[in-house]
């Protein structure tokens, strides 16, 4: 293009201004010839024809414009910038997708590390200020809060904060959110009017359950102080679309299995100070979604505790009065026998102590499942000679109607293994049950005790052999299942779940044998073995 040619527009692309207006006569133009402010452009274009740059030969030497074959060495030269532009742009573009990607797998890894540790049940308030620390350094958030609701108190209160001083947080954690407020932007809708008393005009649904507030649509109240420490920043106006203001906040709720909040995430100042773009806002919903798996985990925790906390104390109680009322039956029953002469009568009144003890017993039972199932293990070293023989003086206490004979070598301080207290009532179960299940007039037990080394270590064997009625070699399989019982005998069916129950806490085992080889009905003898103890 001959300079004298160009327009203005034209002229305005060079770097070096040319002058434009009245100029002197240019000379006439010689044939080829290339005057200072002439332009000649070989455009470079990329893979898809479109124009990237353009290469401006200027100031020839000899001051005429090239030839074909200069032409041609041009257009060479035009071909290897195109080439050399296009690498350049991939190898940007390749650099800015690896970056995503470790970006995108960094975000993951601190997803999956705080997933992980959200499955396991833990101080809630600890989790919830590690998710909100973990979130900052994924997303570079400045920063944010975390309200749970408290539905008995019928507020929202914040338990996690980051990015405020000490004082700020405190007073932060102080504050108090009617429910009934904080949830009218759940459930309004996009755009709600005078909510919380006006304070939000309008917001915008930005996410599945975030919601952006800013500056413009809303008026501070005077408690809100508190969450912007720039006030001078508050003050002015907002740079432009898309960035942050000091008074923008963004709220997320926290849904629970059922689709109700129970939670909020609050964005209140980024790092970058600009409005979060959707994939930022997809990652704070999953963390959000986390926080409220943590909620409702701690609360399941809670309800189990508060439960078992319950169910122990009113299985104490029951047990607790159940003997004290059963002890007042049996004195009565002790008076009324002094004053019966006929034999048939005495019988009757055994009888009835005899059903009394049964309570007593079946009492102590449950006692002892409530704290199987609740209690914690904490086992030490027992003497069990010593545990077998206040076991015989407990039965005997609670048969005053039968002659029991135990027949044994057993003392104290021979045989040791790691149990707890409830050991006594795996032995008093099998004594109750040698003495429930024999007719004879005189019960007899024989008990044996021996120590077995086996190749996983070294055991202590209790033998409890009875003349009872025997257990048939089918039955055998099902009698430590809970509520299983003999045939046409009435009971809890607890008994010998709970000696199985407590042999298995302790580490050992349990098994039910014929005291005659192969004649069940000549009775049964109970073989418990439990690890020994140094």
């Amino acid at each position: 293009t001959p300079g004298e040619e160009m327009t203005a527009a034209q002229l305005s692309h060079f770097v070096s201004p040319r002058t434009t207006g009245a100029q002197p006569e240019p000379s006439r133009r010689r044939k080829d010839e290339f005057r200072e402010g002439d332009a000649l452009a070989f455009s470079l274009h990329d893979s898809t024809g479109r124009i990237v740059g353009v290469i401006y030969p200027s100031d020839p030497k000899d001051g005429m414009l090239p030839d074909s074959t200069n032409m041609e060495t041009i257009e060479i030269f035009t071909s290897l910038a195109e080439v050399a532009i296009e690498n350049a742009r991939l190898t940007v573009e390749r650099e800015q997708a690896l970056r995503l990607s470790n970006q995108r797998t960094e975000q993951l890894s601190r997803i999956l590390d705080i997933t992980t540790r959200t499955m396991y049940v833990r101080d809630l308030d600890q989790m919830l200020e590690d998710l909100l620390k973990t979130l900052a350094q994924l997303l570079g958030i400045k920063r944010m809060v975390i309200g749970v609701k408290h539905e008995q108190e019928g507020v929202y209160k914040v338990d996690a904060v980051y990015g405020y001083s000490a004082k700020a947080a405190e007073a932060i954690k102080k504050a108090r959110y009617s429910i009934h407020h904080v949830d009218a932007m759940h459930i309004m809708g996009p755009n709600p009017t005078g909510y919380v008393g006006g304070a939000v005009k309008w917001r915008k649904k930005v996410g599945r359950m975030t919601y952006y507030m800013p500056a413009e649509g809303q008026s501070i109240l005077p408690e809100d102080t508190v969450y912007y420490p720039e006030p001078e920043l508050a003050r002015l106006p907002r740079r432009g679309k898309g960035h942050w203001h000091e008074l923008d906040y963004m709220d997320t709720f926290v849904l629970d299995r059922s689709g109700e909040p129970i939670a909020y995430l609050e964005i209140l100042k980024p790092r970058d100070e600009r409005v979060p773009d959707s994939d930022t806002i997809e990652i704070i919903e999953i963390f959000a979604s986390l926080a409220g798996i943590a909620i409702e985990n701690s609360r399941m925790l809670q309800d189990h505790i508060d439960s078992r906390r319950d169910a122990e104390l009113y299985t104490d109680v029951l047990s607790h009065d159940i003997k004290n009322f059963n002890q007042a039956i049996l004195g009565y029953l002790a008076l009324l026998k002094d004053r019966v002469e006929r034999p048939e009568n005495l019988a009757m009144i055994e009888k009835i102590a005899q059903q009394v003890m049964n309570t007593s017993r079946l009492a102590t039972n449950v006692r002892t499942m409530s704290r199987l199932t609740f209690g914690d293990v904490e086992l030490v070293r027992t003497d069990l000679g010593a545990v077998l023989l206040d076991c015989q003086q407990s039965l005997v206490q609670y048969y005053p109607g039968r002659k029991i004979v135990f027949r044994h070598e057993i003392d104290r301080g021979l045989y040791f293994v790691s149990a707890d207290e409830l050991v006594r009532e795996l032995f008093v179960n099998l004594f109750t049950n040698a003495v429930k299940y024999d007719p004879h007039e005189t019960v007899e037990i024989e008990l044996g005790v021996e120590r077995k080394d086996e190749d996983d270590g070294s055991y202590v064997v209790v033998s409890v052999a009875d003349h009872g009625q025997g257990i048939p070699p089918e039955t055998k399989a099902i009698i430590f299942e809970r509520f299983s019982k003999a045939p046409r005998k009435k009971g809890s069916g607890l008994g010998l779940h709970i000696v199985r129950t407590l042999a298995t806490r302790y580490g050992g085992d349990v098994w039910a044998e014929d005291r005659v080889p192969g004649d069940h009905a000549k009775g049964t003898v109970f073989k418990v073995k439990l690890p020994a103890s140094a």
